[in-house]
């Protein structure tokens, strides 16, 4: 049998999404959704996931438009002069393409958000990535290896 599963993502960037969430998951067909560590609104998303244990929550890998768990200076390939990720797929391609950015970097922040969710205690059933990041070449890698390493067996694919 096939099954089709909708998949919120951007669960804790925002209040109102988070808002969303909660309504698509009572009154829609959500069922699952994917969290960002690094959101505002994290910490609301887990209490809405650990009021509703049906929703499966995924981590929404974050490596562009938003905030990252490390230090910026311990990712400094990732950020920009604010301290915050580059504002899209775009600006974090064009870096990629130059060779400047770091993949080791990229294993320890992605590591660092998977830890975060990790530590809510709640299962996590698969993983994906704002932007579609997780799909450059070496990156793809790093997910399924933290994935793997995590016990997480679907990593979800545009």
């Amino acid at each position: 049998m096939r099954y089709i599963i909708i998949n919120a993502d951007d669960f804790g960037r925002h209040a109102e999404i988070n808002r969303a969430v909660e309504e698509g998951l009572v009154h829609g067909c959500l069922r699952s959704a994917t969290v960002m560590p690094g959101g505002a609104a994290f910490a609301g998303a887990i209490d809405i996931a650990r009021r509703h244990e049906e929703l499966g929550l995924g981590v929404h890998f974050t490596l562009v438009d938003g905030h990252p768990i490390l230090p910026p200076e311990e990712i400094p390939s990732l950020v920009g002069s604010e301290g915050d990720f580059l504002p899209d797929h775009t600006a974090l391609l064009k870096r990629y393409l130059k060779g400047s950015i770091n993949l080791e970097e990229v294993r320890r922040e992605l590591a660092a958000q998977l830890q975060k969710v990790e530590a809510t205690g709640i299962p996590i059933s698969h993983v994906d990535s704002h932007q579609h990041m997780h799909t450059l070449p070496g990156i793809i890698d790093i997910v399924l290896d933290l994935a793997a390493r995590a016990g997480i067996r679907a990593v979800r694919t545009p």
